[in-house]
């Protein structure tokens, strides 16, 4: 039965190539954008953990928002105080 279908279908599709043409043109580009916005998707709710300085990082809230920044954690110790006030070295 599966095998009558499948020749019902080729059978329509050699009839009207031009909507076969742009009905697989249509899926193409749906699934090209689904995997463009999944790929960015991820790269952002990642962040910069794929990064070699990781653990380096400081993280700076602002306002119930979390920003990331690639600054050494040792240097921002040295020129900073436990109260956040700036030290001139």
């Amino acid at each position: 039965m599966i095998l009558h279908y499948l020749k019902i279908v080729f059978r329509q599709m050699a009839k009207r190539k031009a909507q076969t043409a742009i009905s697989i043109l249509g899926i193409t580009a749906g699934l090209l954008c689904f995997s463009v916005c999944n790929y960015y998707n991820r790269i952002f709710s990642t962040g910069n953990k794929d990064l070699a300085t990781y653990e380096n990082q400081a993280e700076i809230c602002i306002k119930e928002r979390s920003y990331q920044v690639n600054i050494p954690i040792e240097d921002f110790e040295k020129k900073h105080d436990n109260r956040g006030n700036h030290k001139d070295l």
